[in-house]
């Protein structure tokens, strides 16, 4: 049995400084852990219900929308270089002239 604790707020000081300490941390009392290793912890699903939600949102079927076919073309299409589209560069050539 934990004593209540009552919220008490001081209503004149209601700006935090960096120079005041902290009135008091809150604690949370977590149950022990059993103490596993995590080899045997490796094998147990963690499977709980909101996995289960997860899940299933993402199985509906979307609904039926008619889109213009010119929207699912791709905008902009960067094709790679030929190298024929490359000056010829020879042993002689001047590479600084090139770039």
């Amino acid at each position: 049995p934990r004593p209540i604790r009552k919220l008490v707020i001081h209503e004149e000081d209601d700006e935090e400084t960096d120079e005041e300490p902290l009135q008091c941390k809150r604690k949370r009392t977590e149950p022990e852990t059993k103490k596993m290793s995590a080899e045997a912890d490796a094998g147990k699903s963690h499977f709980n219900e909101d996995d289960v939600l997860n899940s299933q949102a993402q199985n509906q079927p979307l609904p039926e929308i008619d889109l213009d076919p010119a929207l699912l073309q791709p905008l902009n299409i960067a094709y790679p270089a030929q190298t024929s589209d490359l000056p010829p560069i020879t042993s002689e050539t001047d590479l600084d002239s090139v770039a």
